[in-house]
């Protein structure tokens, strides 16, 4: 799945391979996403009180659609969010629904975190190696 986050949207419509959904009473569902690029930071995106809010628009025996919305995690960012992440949309008792992989891609998509190179050969000096004669 792809979604393509505009600098002036907050709002997105998706689609997600569940039939038939029901959290039961209140029917309150969350979206977050966690980054794949480090492995070691186990932080989920719209996490905690922050959980990016879901709403139920349709569901059948095929799919369901749901709204939802990003909060200002994305929006008016000059950082570099573009990447693959993994999701979960989850009821209210924090069940999931369903889990897999989400390409955020953003618009304007902020800067690539580039940090310049510093050599610390700055004379050209180069290391030889000779293959030995047998």
């Amino acid at each position: 799945m792809t979604i393509i986050v505009l600098d002036n949207e907050s709002t997105y419509t998706l689609s997600f391979n569940v039939a038939n959904v029901d959290c039961g009473l209140g029917d309150a569902y969350k979206f977050r996403i966690r980054s794949q690029w480090d492995q070691t930071d186990d932080t989920w995106v719209g996490a905690g009180s922050s959980y990016f809010a879901a709403a139920l628009l349709s569901t059948n025996d095929r799919y369901s659609e749901f709204q939802i919305v990003l909060n200002a995690f994305f929006q008016n960012s000059k950082k570099h969010y573009n990447g693959i992440y993994e999701y979960e949309l989850l009821c209210d008792d924090e069940s999931v629904l369903d889990s897999g992989l989400i390409k955020v891609v953003t618009n304007p998509g902020g800067t690539t975190g580039d940090t310049a190179f510093v050599s610390n050969n700055e004379d050209l000096e180069a290391d030889t190696y000779f293959t030995p004669n047998y």
